[in-house]
């Protein structure tokens, strides 16, 4: 007659820890079968991310080369924006810009002068000589033949300089250098007043120049 003396816990335990190495075993079996069986697609899978990485890593420059053309086209814009500022600045048939012109102006002057605003507009209006036209009296019958005439238009370009200068001479200075350059017909100080910067005593002045095509 056998009789089993030990405890009835560490029996059950004994029997669970065999159960769970048998089926363990029997699963871990399973699993390697399964994957010797499904190898040929394990393979496949991995061939195909392998594939997908090189595609993607051959779009990389694709995507690249996109936001650089994207990035060119912006500056495109915005160096287009900036000519056609400096073209604005350009009056017609000129030699010098608007730029230059101030600029030497500013040369011109012994002491110390500074632009604030420049503000530059062109206007498109009727020539006033050729709006005249020569009326025959009223009693005089008009003549079939006569010549028409057309009017014609004009362009008339303007310039408005807002600066500070030290003192009223470089102000009259900088005005005679503008009349000399002969870009704009019309050269007129339109207001100076005095003002204080820093406690030291300077002169503000406006400038309008107006020109005429």
């Amino acid at each position: 007659m056998h009789v089993n003396l030990l405890p009835t816990s560490f029996v059950w335990r004994r029997l669970i820890n065999k159960r769970l190495r048998q089926w363990g075993w029997l699963f871990g079996l399973l699993t390697i079968v399964f994957l010797g069986w499904n190898a040929p697609v394990f393979a496949q899978w991995w061939n195909g991310m392998s594939e997908l990485r090189a595609i993607f890593a051959t779009a990389e420059p694709i995507r690249e080369l996109q936001s650089d053309r994207i990035q060119l086209a912006r500056q495109t814009i915005e160096l287009q924006k900036r000519i056609q500022q400096l073209k604005s600045a350009l009056p017609p048939d000129r030699t010098c810009s608007v730029l230059g012109i101030i600029a030497q102006g500013v040369r011109a002057t012994k002491s110390e002068v500074q632009i604030q605003e420049t503000q530059f507009s062109m206007t498109t209006k009727a020539n006033d000589t050729a709006n005249s036209t020569r009326e025959s009296p009223r009693s005089a019958a008009p003549q079939p033949n006569a010549a028409k005439e057309t009017i014609k238009f004009g362009t008339e370009y303007q310039m408005t300089v807002r600066g500070i200068a030290a003192e009223g001479e470089s102000i009259t200075e900088f005005v005679k250098s503008i009349q000399l350059t002969a870009a704009f017909p019309s050269v007129e100080l339109r207001s100076t007043q005095e003002r204080f910067v820093s406690e030291r005593s300077l002169q503000e002045f406006q400038l309008e120049c107006v020109g005429h095509e």
